[in-house]
């Protein structure tokens, strides 16, 4: 019999890419609008606790970034009481291990990310009741990526002709990675951490593990769209208070399990520039 895991956020972007790689698990998904998919449960967060479902794993990937104008309210219900909520059924359920989708930006950069740090330091605080794997991801990407997503804000301005794009100064260093190496590694270390029968809290960073300037990478995806009308306004917003200069994922642990990204950055990119250029022609 497949082990039962519980994931939040499963029609998301990062969910719906996670489904077809957990196969080896009866997924019951976890979404506020119905859903239907062969082989998957879904229940939504309202009806979660009384649902009368067990389940071994949670993978806790639902989120409010605060890009597509949600309030402070909504962005606390997701990130914390929703997230809070579901940590105290999987303890009650007796599950074996509570992966949590975290990020790698520091709590003063956003509300979105203070959130995830104060939701961090409560699965700390529970780890003597579950085992707790905690998933620092940098910015991830890919073809089905939402529109407020960085790099597909780009590639669509590009391709549509937007007269003026305003920007940062853009002199940050990041960590892109692509959805599939993501996939791969949540994957991995489920298949890592199932086996271990301990409570505690533990850690992954998952990114590329090398960095790009987002000016360099602003003017690869340009050449990539053949934009050639688009002016660029560098320096037109600032930086977000506490936004680092330098951001990139120590990829030590998740190569000790034989993790290595596949997919470089500029084959990333062309796949997400094809895809939107398609369509964006429908």
């Amino acid at each position: 019999m497949r082990p039962k895991l519980l994931l939040t956020g499963a029609s998301g972007f990062l969910g719906t890419a996670l489904i077809p790689a957990l196969s080896a698990y009866h997924i019951i998904g976890v979404s506020r609008t119905a859903q239907i998919s062969k082989g998957i449960e879904w229940v939504t967060p309202e009806h979660l606790a009384g649902s009368g479902i067990n389940f071994e794993i949670v993978v806790h990937a639902a989120t409010a970034y605060g890009r597509n104008g949600e309030t402070s309210e909504e962005i606390d219900n997701a990130n914390l009481t929703f997230a809070k909520n579901t940590l105290e059924l999987a303890i009650q359920e007796r599950s074996k291990v509570f992966v949590n989708v975290d990020t790698s930006q520091p709590a003063s950069t956003s509300e979105y990310a203070n959130t995830k740090a104060q939701f961090r330091a409560i699965l700390r605080e529970r780890q003597a009741a579950i085992r707790i794997v905690n998933l620092e991801l940098e910015h991830f990407y890919g073809p089905q990526a939402p529109a407020a997503n960085f790099i597909r804000w780009i590639v669509d301005s590009f391709l549509q002709n937007i007269p003026v794009l305003g920007l940062s100064p853009c002199e940050q260093e990041r960590d892109f990675v692509h959805i599939d190496d993501v996939v791969r590694a949540i994957d991995l270390v489920l298949k890592n951490q199932y086996r271990e029968t301990s409570v505690g809290f533990i850690s992954f960073e998952i990114g590329s593990g090398q960095t790009i300037k987002l000016r360099a990478l602003i003017q690869m995806l340009r050449e990539m769209t053949r934009n050639t009308k688009t002016l660029l306004e560098y320096g037109a917003r600032a930086y977000n208070p506490g936004e680092p200069m330098h951001s990139v994922a120590n990829l030590e642990k998740l190569r000790a399990l034989g993790f290595s990204p596949e997919i470089n950055l500029r084959d990333g990119l062309q796949q997400v520039v094809s895809f939107r250029r398609e369509a964006l022609k429908a």
